[in-house]
């Protein structure tokens, strides 16, 4: 949980007192956000997936799962 906690801050920091939509809309770049972002959005899925955290075999293979299911999400093209 605390991993997540860190990943939002670190995202937040690096957006300032913006959002990712306003950057967007203005069309500047934010690649160190973005990636804040989806570092942000994987450990919330994994939080979501994990049912025991004293499992250790079961966290290792939500975050496999996780690792694979974002390693496969294609890349939006526009």
């Amino acid at each position: 949980m605390r991993v997540r906690i860190r990943a939002a801050y670190e995202w937040s920091a690096l957006l300032g007192d913006t959002s990712s939509c306003a950057l967007a809309k203005d069309g500047r770049s934010h690649p160190a956000a973005k990636f804040a972002e989806g570092k942000a959005a994987a450990l919330g899925e994994l939080l979501r997936r994990v049912a025991d955290d004293t499992d250790p075999g079961g966290i290792v293979a939500s975050a496999t799962a996780v690792k694979i299911r974002w390693s496969n999400q294609p890349i939006p093209v526009t």
